[in-house]
Parts: structure tokens; C-alpha cells; sequence
């Protein structure tokens, strides 16, 4: 028997329902990894083309990590990301690409401090990616309270493997002030 693939769990949930980008001109690709990431906690938010994405950076909308294809059409996901840094530096990026990791790296493509992520890839191991990445994110500037534990959660009952199946794509409605700037 072969063994099962590995399960979305608590350890992949957002803790602090943060707002990822994603940016994937293949509508089911894009669909696929906002279902995922909205079963586990996180807030999306979504777009097609580096264009959109480059509208929805520029407006005071909240974004703890942008998730971005690096072949896009017109503007690829390098050069979103270079748009990017100058509105919000420092912005926490994974790039989704079909290349191999080393050609990226060699040719300049991968700024440094960005994660990579290799198509085709499991949810799983992309919901461990993000995880990882916002897990140390800083709460503490809320006020000066710093936020603490889990709220409810809503249980994810598909695995990677079953999650491939179908997708749907959502849009998360626009937060207020307060949860733009990390602390709802």
C-alpha cells in the first residue's frame, strides 16, 4: 500500500488570519491555491495578471505575503516584485515558477530573501512554505498589545491530494483600517 500524502493541518493554519496575494495567470492554479489557503485561515485576495496585482499593491489594502507566478504575461513576477518593494518594502514573497531552482538563481531571476516554490508542487508542502514564512511575522505594533493564541478554526478535511480536485476561486471582502495594518 502506498502511504497517504501528507494532511493540511493546524500546524498549516494562519494564526493571525493574514492576507496573502496570489497572482497566477492560470485561473485553475490560482483557484486551487486560494480554496486551499482560505480553508486554512488566511484571507486572499487574487489577480491574473501583474498589472491587477500591481493595483491592489498600490492601494493601502493589507498584504502580509504576495504568492506570485514568475511567467506572467506582460509583467512578470520579477518585476511585480522590483514594483513591489517600492510601495512595500520588505513584503514577504514565495515565486511560483516551472523553471528549475537553480536556473532562477543563476540567472538573477530570484531576488535574495524571497522563497521559491518548484510547479508542480503539493498544497502541502506550499501551506508549510507560507506557514513558515508568516509564523514569525510581528503582531507586537497593535497597539501595544501583542496578540496571542488561536480563534476558532474551522476544520480542513481535505488533503492535497483530494484538494486537487476541484477549485474554486473566492474574494475576501476589503478589512477595515485596523486589519490592513496587521492588528484585527
Amino acid at each position: 500500500p502506498r502511504p497517504e500524502p501528507p494532511q493540511l493541518g493546524e500546524a498549516h493554519k494562519s494564526l493571525h488570519r493574514e492576507v496573502v496575494l496570489v497572482v497566477e495567470d492560470e485561473t485553475v492554479v490560482r483557484s486551487l491555491v486560494i480554496e486551499v489557503l482560505v480553508g486554512l485561515g488566511y484571507r486572499t485576495l487574487e489577480a491574473g495578471d501583474g498589472a491587477a496585482a500591481l493595483r491592489i499593491l498600490e492601494s493601502d489594502q493589507r498584504i502580509d505575503l504576495l504568492v506570485t507566478d514568475i511567467g506572467l504575461p506582460v509583467m512578470n513576477g520579477r518585476q511585480l516584485y522590483d514594483a513591489a518593494e517600492r510601495t512595500r518594502p520588505g513584503l514577504k514573497v514565495i515565486f511560483m515558477t516551472g523553471y528549475a531552482e537553480n536556473a532562477m538563481v543563476s540567472t538573477g531571476m530570484l531576488p535574495p530573501g524571497t522563497e521559491m516554490i518548484t510547479k508542480p508542487f503539493s498544497m502541502e508542502k506550499l501551506a508549510r512554505k507560507i506557514s513558515r514564512i508568516l509564523g514569525a511575522q510581528d503582531f507586537a505594533d497593535c497597539g501595544g498589545a501583542v496578540r496571542h493564541g488561536r480563534g476558532p478554526r474551522r476544520p480542513v478535511a481535505r488533503t492535497a491530494r483530494s484538494a486537487q480536485g476541484s477549485a474554486i476561486g473566492r474574494k475576501a471582502a476589503r478589512p477595515s483600517a485596523r486589519a490592513r495594518s496587521g492588528c484585527a
